[in-house]
């Protein structure tokens, strides 16, 4: 029979590797639609991450909170 244990810094992990397998699938764009999908991605880990014990802050790539400059200029911008 097994235990069915996990240390914290265990699921610190896996939750940093998702986030940074995310992020690399969107490195090379800037569309506002990307970004706004990133930071909801980063805060619904973030939230999985506080419910487990692990402190807000520590899974998260710390993303810009604001979309980029071309979309700004159309008054659009990220929830923060």
């Amino acid at each position: 029979m097994s235990l069915d244990l996990w240390f914290r810094q265990d699921l610190k992990n896996i939750l940093l590797a998702i986030n940074v397998a995310s992020a690399a699938s969107a490195r090379f764009s800037d569309e506002a639609l990307v970004v706004a999908y990133r930071l909801g991605f980063e805060e619904a880990l973030e939230s999985a991450a506080v419910a487990l014990g692990i402190p807000p802050g520590e899974v998260g790539l710390h993303l810009e909170r604001e979309m980029p400059s071309r979309e700004r200029s159309r008054g659009l911008r990220v929830p923060r």
